[in-house]
């Protein structure tokens, strides 16, 4: 009995988990969308060509 009360469990958490993953991917297929579409104002390019140039840096040997 007990084993089947945890089999039932482990199976609803494996849906719930495939359900949250699946919803997940829908939303950031459409974040990504949103994000391609949107023009990133000079400064922050700037910006993020400086951070990159840092992170280089630091993980360059």
């Amino acid at each position: 009995m007990m084993i089947q009360k945890w089999i039932k469990m482990y199976w609803s958490f494996r849906l719930s988990c495939f359900n949250i993953k699946s919803y997940n991917e829908k939303y950031t297929r459409e974040f990504k969308q949103l994000t391609i579409n949107f023009p990133i104002p000079e400064k922050e390019q700037e910006d993020m060509k400086l951070s990159e140039t840092i992170t280089d840096y630091f993980t360059q040997k």
